[in-house]
């Protein structure tokens, strides 16, 4: 009886096993990159990451639209890392105090114009976050905002595995 035992827990193991490498593997080569990385001027981001992603994902419908790709820029960097930890701090996404902080932006980097697509997700893939705010009129409005020519993206880990993300485009001249 105990030997049954055994052989019905290495079975169980086994089958339990190979299922999970399996849809790791699907879910691996659904969202593979490595055949689809286009590497724009002056972005400098491992395509590979979630913000990395984001970034691409943006230039990739503005090429589409026959827009130019976004250059990022380590001054929305900051601005997009401040507020995505303000939404963390708080439990909830926002746009508070947008006003101010859009002209403290815009000021220090000589900007004209910036908007702003924020979102708080649990457990999905990059892409779908990307999709949501395509099916968002201000939100794709922003990603396919031809004045604009430089981004920042941050994705980071809140609460119970909550995701929070800030995108932050600015219009240069």
């Amino acid at each position: 009886m105990k030997r049954v035992r055994i052989i019905l827990a290495v079975i169980a193991v086994g089958f339990f096993t190979a299922c999970s490498t399996e849809s790791v593997q699907e879910i691996d080569e659904t969202y593979s990159t490595e055949a689809t990385v286009k590497f724009y001027p002056n972005v400098n981001v491992n395509i590979v990451s979630e913000q990395g992603n984001l970034i691409h994902y943006t230039n990739e419908r503005r090429e589409l639209l026959g827009l130019q790709p976004l250059e990022l820029d380590t001054i929305i960097q900051k601005y997009t890392d401040s507020h995505t930890e303000q939404m963390i701090s708080k439990g909830a996404i926002s746009h508070d105090n947008w006003n101010a902080r859009a002209e403290s932006l815009l000021n220090e980097t000589g900007g004209y114009g910036a908007g702003e697509n924020v979102q708080k997700a649990s457990d999905t893939h990059t892409r779908n976050v990307f999709l949501n705010w395509l099916d968002s009129e201000p939100h794709r409005k922003a990603i396919e905002n031809p004045d604009f020519t430089h981004i920042a993206v941050t994705v980071k880990l809140g609460e119970f595995g909550t995701k929070y993300y800030t995108q932050i485009f600015v219009a240069k001249k």
